[in-house]
């Protein structure tokens, strides 16, 4: 007889708790409630760590959250945006995420940053699949080898840029409201 594999939880499913580095094809289908990306970012730079989290579901709606704080600081700063993007708005993101190179992108074997820098994880289901593409970028790169490896990241940084742009320009910080119990901190599919 054969050992089927246990089921995993949805939580643990969409909890994102380690990104794999590059980009991989997971071969579990999406949660029951599907979403079109799910985008974990953490920046390390001038003494402050800030980590956000978005999800974009298919019907449009989305909630992000964003968290921050100074080395030496017990204080977590948090703000959280919640909305529904437009038709023609959730159109745009599906044509950025639908391009050719970004679905066959492979990138380094990189899962954190190592000083000052910025670690972007995005996760993408594709016909029934979950996509998971990891880039980053070092802001104070010195030696061989991390100029070497900055050079083989920065096709992934390319091709996320028009996806980057997209977001700032949809989900401006203006819009976030300031809290203390965020709703669903780590923008989970089944909060």
């Amino acid at each position: 007889l054969k050992q089927r594999p246990t089921k995993k939880s949805a939580e643990e499913e969409t909890s994102g708790s380690s990104p794999r580095a590059g980009s991989s094809t997971d071969e579990r289908a999406p949660s029951s409630n599907p979403y079109v990306l799910r985008l974990f970012t953490m920046q390390m730079d001038g003494g402050r760590v800030e980590d956000t989290c978005l999800i974009v579901f298919a019907g449009g709606n989305y909630h992000g959250v964003r968290q921050s704080e100074r080395s030496r600081s017990k204080e977590i700063k948090t703000a959280v945006l919640d909305g529904n993007f437009p038709p023609e708005d959730l159109n745009s993101l599906r044509a950025i995420l639908d391009n050719t190179d970004l679905q066959k992108f492979a990138g380094p074997a990189m899962d954190r940053v190592i000083g000052e820098g910025l670690l972007t994880h995005l996760t993408i289901p594709r016909n029934g699949k979950v996509q998971q593409l990891t880039v980053w970028k070092a802001f104070n790169t010195y030696g061989w080898y991390a100029a070497q490896t900055m050079r083989a990241n920065e096709e992934g940084a390319k091709l996320l840029r028009p996806f980057t742009e997209w977001i700032k320009t949809k989900l401006p910080r203006s819009q976030e409201r300031d809290s203390t119990d965020p709703p669903n901190p780590k923008c989970l599919a089944t909060p």
